[in-house]
């Protein structure tokens, strides 16, 4: 009983300290979401492209989310769904570029949506916490 309170204890403590790691300084002004790193100008693989000033993602949990890769412009506001199959609440995180820089979502509540803007482009890669499928926004 002892061993399996200080593996819960490590593991506990693990992820504490793997999560506190330093992350990029994201300001937050008027919605608008603005980052302190250099963009990374990557080769672009052609996808779905609209002319729109929203692109909605439903997020289904573990069954993934509504768009895989989509294309978007700099400004275009992004709204996350939770359709969550598993029906509870979920946080959106997305990761710029591959680099260490994020932008977490607040929780969305099951039926409930949360929109934002990015204001610089680059390639966003969006996944749910606790959910492996992952999501790809190319922002031009």
């Amino acid at each position: 009983m002892k061993n399996k309170v200080k593996i819960v204890l490590l593991i506990i403590s693990l992820m504490l300290v793997l999560g506190c790691q330093e992350q990029a300084v994201i300001e937050e002004a008027n919605g608008e979401i603005k980052t302190s790193e250099p963009v990374n100008k990557e080769t672009e693989i052609p996808t779905t492209n609209w002319d729109q000033e929203e692109v909605r993602i439903v997020a289904y949990g573990p069954e993934g989310f509504s768009i895989e890769e989509t294309t978007a412009s700099v400004g275009d506001s992004l709204t996350f769904v939770n359709e969550n199959s598993k029906e509870r609440d979920i946080t959106i995180t997305l990761q710029k570029d591959g680099s260490r820089t994020f932008i977490n979502a607040e929780v969305i509540k099951l039926g409930e949506e949360y929109s934002l803007s990015i204001e610089e482009p680059g390639t966003y890669e969006f996944w749910t916490l606790g959910f492996p499928p992952k999501g790809k926004i190319i922002i031009k």
